[in-house]
């Protein structure tokens, strides 16, 4: 199957995406990366921190339910936790976009960076 996801950290960017991209090409060997970008939060009420965001592909035989815990789990390994969220500390986010070019989060895709990174991937 054929996976897109965005990857996002609005918190030790730096950091956070090199892990998420490490961890990405140890699960998915063939993955590929789109440019990252600087981003402006969307619906956070108070955290002004720029957001880091990039697309990644990848290829996995595993079902879009495995992949999601697999992108769970690597979050889970950026120190993610519930309860940041409502201080809009945001780690590390992984969304699974598409599964086999079939849309999973058609407002995300919809996203003036996600299209912008799209058109250039």
């Amino acid at each position: 199957m054929n996976y897109l996801i965005c990857l996002g950290s609005n918190t030790e960017q730096d950091y956070n995406m090199a892990l998420a991209r490490r961890e990405l090409q140890a699960l998915f060997p063939d993955v590929t990366f789109s440019a990252q970008l600087l981003t402006e939060p969307i619906g956070m009420k108070h955290s002004l921190a720029p957001f880091a965001n990039q697309l990644a592909r990848f290829t996995s035989p595993d079902s879009p339910s495995m992949v999601k815990q697999q992108l769970k789990d690597i979050e889970w390994r950026a120190g993610r936790r519930p309860e940041e969220k409502a201080q809009e500390t945001i780690r590390l986010d992984l969304d699974l976009l598409m599964v086999d070019g079939a849309p999973l989060k058609s407002d995300d895709l919809q996203r003036s960076f996600v299209k912008q990174l799209l058109d250039h991937f």
